[in-house]
């Protein structure tokens, strides 16, 4: 099967096109994501904890119009520590590749499916988990008029590896978006999981919220910037915090 780097003529986007395809994760844009995420009131001395993840998204054309749509998360964490006297840990967390098969004539419904694979690269015991795991994942988008809307769900379980500790994990990540003009949208953009392998008070974390955001160029090259603030419905019985909050800036090449 053939496999060539996809493209896109940006300048050939209208603004209200570019801010679509902005939102659309199955789109052919060549994007990176910098992301930071922060929750407050972790560990026992009740600290931030700060996840900076990189987030290449990156688009392949392959034979008969289908695509390959590729999507790495490589997570560089900053932990408080979780007992008193404990110093803050940080390091390269594990990183998670998502690979989705997307076909030709999408139509008003765009769709993706594929593997997910989770690789223990940790640089501390403290951030990661010795297990290799993998999974299917399936994505849905629909953009009808001002909105953009997409459902990513997937499961993963442990394969091989050294730590004792198995990997049963179900996540489900949704996106609104509201464009109000060309320039500036509203989003609420979270990650619902449930880990199989703890008990029902400690299984689901639930978050809520949402944000703002804009669409800008510096020198002829695109931008996207936006904020939002969540809330944890629900959360593991064990964990203190409820609050959460987002910084992303992505990069279109």
């Amino acid at each position: 099967m053939l496999l060539t780097a996809g493209t896109y003529a940006q300048d050939a986007l209208t603004p209200s096109e570019m801010a679509k395809e902005l939102h659309n994760p199955l789109s052919n844009l060549k994007e990176v994501i910098f992301q930071l995420d922060v929750l407050p009131n972790v560990g026992a001395e009740k600290k931030n904890d700060y996840v900076n993840t990189i987030q290449p998204v990156w688009p392949f054309q392959l034979e008969d119009g289908w695509r390959l749509v590729t999507y790495s998360i490589i997570p560089l964490v900053s932990q408080p520590g979780l007992t008193f006297g404990d110093d803050r840990t940080n390091g390269l967390g594990d990183t998670t590749f998502f690979g989705y098969f997307v076909p030709p004539d999408e139509g008003k419904i765009s769709w993706g499916f594929g593997p997910v694979l989770q690789v223990p690269t940790h640089t501390n015991n403290a951030l990661g988990i010795d297990k290799w795991a993998a999974g299917p994942s399936a994505i849905v988008v629909v953009q009808p008029g001002n909105w953009s809307i997409f459902g990513l769900l997937d499961n993963i379980w442990s394969f091989g590896g050294s730590d004792s500790e198995d990997i049963n994990l179900l996540n489900f990540q949704y996106q609104a978006v509201w464009l109000y003009s060309e320039d500036w949208f509203f989003i609420s953009n979270w990650t619902v999981s449930a880990d199989w392998e703890e008990s029902s008070s400690e299984r689901w974390t639930v978050p809520i919220g949402g944000g703002f955001g804009k669409q800008f160029k510096i020198s002829d090259e695109q931008y996207q910037a936006y904020a939002q603030v969540g809330y944890n419905v629900v959360k593991p019985d064990s964990i203190s915090t409820t609050w959460r909050f987002i910084i992303a800036l992505t990069r279109v090449f």
